[in-house]
């Protein structure tokens, strides 16, 4: 998969679980008073959403925005399944 840039915004409380996963030099800059937008380049996968899913509310996608219809799209898929009696 190729890697590309991707904008997200986090919680701070969050500054630390992006440098374990991006590394050090993850470039993160003060949105508001609880919130960081982060810059990392990554590969859009099942994994990667997954990931993402596992951090909750404290993170958002907020570009490119191909990304953000594409990680809705997989939530929803999975809200579905529990919608329904049998998979």
């Amino acid at each position: 998969a190729i890697r590309r840039q991707r904008q997200m915004c986090i919680r701070d409380s969050l500054t630390g679980v992006m440098i374990d996963r991006f590394g050090k030099e993850v470039a993160m800059r003060r949105y508001d008073e609880t919130r960081i937008r982060v810059r990392v380049s990554v590969a859009v996968s099942r994994e990667f959403f997954g990931w993402l899913a596992g951090l909750g509310a404290a993170v958002r996608i907020e570009s490119p925005e191909p990304v953000v219809r594409e990680y809705r799209e997989y939530l929803e898929t999975i809200l579905k399944t529990y919608g329904e009696q049998e998979l």
